[in-house]
């Protein structure tokens, strides 16, 4: 059995870095509607260091990049959508 275990921000940030951890909860609090900011912490660590899964995906790095060079806020959203949907899956 395991228990939840509250950590201050020093420690939990230094779990999260080095993988000592199953599960975190980590909030995506961005101020401001941008779709790039928005997707961040979905990259895989190669495109966003502070991504702790330690995943790759060159799908989605592919997906990102497209976003870096849409100038349609209306195709950026539904680039969005495609990586979010990636990470809640079927």
């Amino acid at each position: 059995m395991c228990g939840q275990r509250i950590l201050p921000v020093g420690p939990w940030f230094e779990a999260m870095r080095d993988g000592s951890f199953d599960v975190t909860v980590e909030g995506n609090c961005h101020s401001v509607v941008n779709p790039l900011l928005d997707v961040q912490k979905y990259l895989p660590r190669s495109v966003y260091t502070e991504n702790y899964g330690g995943f790759d995906d060159p799908n989605e790095v592919d997906l990102y990049q497209s976003m870096l060079h849409e100038t349609e806020a209306t195709r950026d959203y539904a680039r969005v959508r495609e990586i979010r949907a990636r990470r809640e899956g079927p």
